[in-house]
């Protein structure tokens, strides 16, 4: 994004981060706490949402909603729509770019329900949990003592580049996790979804109901 429109927001003290929606994230650990939206246009940065429920940040990014009529009916669309086709015409719609910057001490409980993106920078703490609902993406990267990791749906954790002395890592469907554990693992898969552990743990305990996969590398 060369031309940025930026704007800070309140940021109040908080335990919990979830993102709705098609919203991208991003967490950098940072002793002074900032909460900042960055978009290509201002429309962009006013098409997300930020508020709290308690010690709970609730990001949410509103999608595109089209209406088109015709002789034949009418077609509604909510959401984040890329492409669709109308009477053999293909039709592309772009949102503009926008991401939420998060700055804090320490990364709180992340979640995401829906197809959002979070990544968490440089984390330094003892316990982190992840989690998602949907089809979102989280990646992250340094060091815990602890790591919860929780997949219901298609999401992705590569945590890979987190490294964890204990982990527990569970999946409910189709998704992927790839966790890196240096002592004690717990791991569960549920459906078709697979788990990598890298990292050598000596203390396992895993299994598996369905198609899916735990490896250890």
């Amino acid at each position: 994004m060369d031309h940025k429109i930026k704007e800070e927001r309140p940021l109040q003290p908080i335990r919990k981060i979830v993102g709705k929606g098609s919203v991208d994230v991003i967490f950098r650990r940072s002793d002074k706490p900032m909460l900042i939206v960055v978009g290509e246009t201002a429309e962009a940065v006013a098409s997300v949402k930020t508020y709290y429920k308690g010690s709970k940040l609730v990001i949410e990014r509103e999608g595109i909603v089209i209406n088109i009529a015709s002789g034949r009916g009418r077609m509604v669309f909510h959401g984040s729509v890329t492409s669709f086709s109308t009477n053999g015409a293909a039709i592309g719609i772009r949102q503009d770019k926008v991401i939420v910057c998060v700055a804090l001490p320490e990364a709180p409980t992340i979640k995401i329900k829906g197809s959002g993106d979070i990544s968490l920078f440089d984390v330094q703490q003892v316990n982190l949990e992840l989690a998602i609902e949907g089809s979102g993406d989280i990646v992250a990267c340094g060091t815990v003592t602890h790591l919860d990791v929780y997949v219901a749906g298609s999401g992705d954790v590569d945590v890979g580049d987190l490294k964890t002395e204990n982990a527990a890592l569970s999946i409910a469907g189709s998704g992927d996790i790839e966790a890196f554990v240096h002592k004690d693992v717990r791991a569960r898969v549920a459906g078709s979804g697979s788990i990598v552990v890298r990292g050598n743990p000596p203390l396992r305990d895993y299994s598996v109901a369905g198609s899916g996969k735990i490896k250890f590398r």
